[in-house]
C-alpha cells in the first residue's frame, strides 16, 4: 500500500495532530527544522498492513514540494471556479451521466402500473368471490400480480435512490463551488484553509531519483471529493 493519507476532518485532535505530523502547511516548518526535512510514512515504520495483508512500502515526501505544490493546486482550483463556475460545475459533473427526468418518467410509469395491478387484483377476487374463475386460476393470476407488484416496488426503491444520490451530488458541487468562491487567492497555507477546502490528501509512492523523482499526489476535496484535475505530480 504505497501512500501516505492525510486526513481533515473537522475533528480537532486528529486534524491537529495530521498537521503536527506532516508539518508540511507551517510556513516556519523549513527554519524550526534547520533544512528541509520530509514525512515518512507510519505504515511502513510501524509494519501497518492494508485489509488485503499487502505490507506498506517504504515512501516519504519532502516538506517544501508537498506545500507548494498543495498550495498552487489550490489557487488553480479557486481560479477556475473564480472566472467561470457554470463551466466549472460542469467539469465537476464530467463522466456522471444525468439521468435524472428518465428517471421519473419510468418511476411515474412504474406507480401507474403498480396502480393497475392493485385494480386487477380486486377484480380477481371478486370474480373468484362470485365464481366467475377458478380457485386454480384465481392462485395464478394473484400470484402473478404479488410477484410483479414486489418487482415494481424494488425498482421504484432503485430509482428513487439513484435520484437521491444525483441530488445529492449537485447539492454538494454547489456547496463546494460556493466555498471556493469565498477565497480569491491564498499566499500561504494554513490549517483553518485546508480544513475548509480538503478533506484528505493522498500521496502515492515516489519513482526516480533527484531531478527524476516523480510522486503522485491526489487531493480530495470537501464534498465533492477527487476533482478531474485532483491529481499532481510532486
Amino acid at each position: 500500500m504505497a501512500l501516505i493519507e492525510y486526513t481533515f476532518d473537522g475533528k480537532v485532535d486528529k486534524v491537529q495532530k495530521a498537521i503536527d505530523r506532516i508539518r508540511a502547511f507551517d510556513p516556519i516548518t523549513k527554519e524550526m527544522r534547520g533544512g528541509e526535512g520530509g514525512f515518512n510514512c507510519d505504515g511502513y515504520r510501524h509494519s501497518y498492513r492494508s485489509k488485503d495483508g499487502e505490507r506498506c512500502t517504504a515512501h516519504n515526501t519532502p516538506y517544501k514540494p508537498l506545500r507548494e505544490t498543495v498550495l498552487a493546486h489550490l489557487n488553480y482550483v479557486l481560479t477556475s471556479a473564480a472566472f467561470a463556475s457554470e463551466d466549472f460545475l460542469r467539469h465537476m459533473e464530467r463522466g456522471q451521466e444525468d439521468t435524472s427526468d428518465t428517471d421519473r418518467k419510468s418511476i411515474s410509469k412504474l406507480k401507474q402500473r403498480d396502480q393497475q395491478l392493485r385494480v386487477l387484483t380486486r377484480r380477481v377476487f371478486e370474480q373468484n368471490a362470485s365464481g366467475t374463475i377458478s380457485d386454480e386460476t384465481f392462485a395464478e393470476l394473484y400470484n402473478g400480480y404479488q410477484n410483479e407488484q414486489k418487482t415494481i416496488a424494488g425498482q421504484v426503491a432503485t430509482l428513487e435512490a439513484k435520484l437521491a444520490r444525483q441530488q445529492e451530488k449537485q447539492n454538494n458541487a454547489e456547496r463546494f463551488l460556493a466555498l471556493v468562491q469565498s477565497y480569491r487567492h491564498i499566499d500561504e497555507l494554513s490549517r483553518e484553509i485546508l480544513l475548509d477546502l480538503v478533506e484528505k490528501i493522498v500521496i502515492h509512492e515516489g519513482t526516480g531519483i533527484r531531478a527524476s523523482r516523480h510522486q503522485v499526489i491526489k487531493i480530495h476535496w470537501r464534498f465533492v471529493g477527487e476533482l478531474a484535475e485532483g491529481e499532481v505530480s510532486l
